[in-house]
């Protein structure tokens, strides 16, 4: 089964992300004072970022340290196409914008994990329908 492993908001840039066991999500916007959230109600390609504990696990990092919304265990995100939907809980529906291409910032948690995690950061996503997400939320592909 694949579920919400941990959530993460970013409040501001250059900062850690703070941890939360739950959080809003709101249709069009994004995760309720997250940085990246859209309050125009404009499509932006980046209003939640998703990565797996699995992958983050495999390249000895933290959760969160790649700036990761939601963390994800038991779904390959990086396997995940664009326009492709999940669901959170029983109600938010996300919509995959595409992969998150590496930053030069992976090289300031560690030299060279920019081209290490290339093609490995995560997925983009959309929220198609919001509500209250919360860890261990179950997470299926529609």
């Amino acid at each position: 089964m694949s579920k919400v492993y941990s959530i993460q908001i970013c409040k501001s840039h250059r900062n850690p992300m703070e941890k939360v066991k739950k959080a809003k999500l709101i249709s069009n916007i994004g995760i309720d004072e997250d940085i990246h959230a859209s309050n125009q109600g404009k499509k932006k390609n980046r209003q939640i970022l998703l990565m797996d504990i699995e992958t983050l696990n495999s390249f000895n990092l933290e959760t969160g340290i790649i700036k990761e919304n939601i963390t994800t265990q038991g779904l390959k995100i990086n396997d995940l196409k664009s326009n492709q939907k999940i669901q959170i809980g029983k109600s938010i529906i996300l919509q995959v914008t595409g992969p998150c291409e590496p930053c030069p910032r992976m090289d300031e948690i560690r030299p060279g994990l920019m081209k290490e995690i290339d093609g490995k950061r995560g997925i983009l996503a959309f929220v198609e329908r919001g509500g209250i997400i919360n860890e261990g939320d179950k997470i299926e592909i529609i």
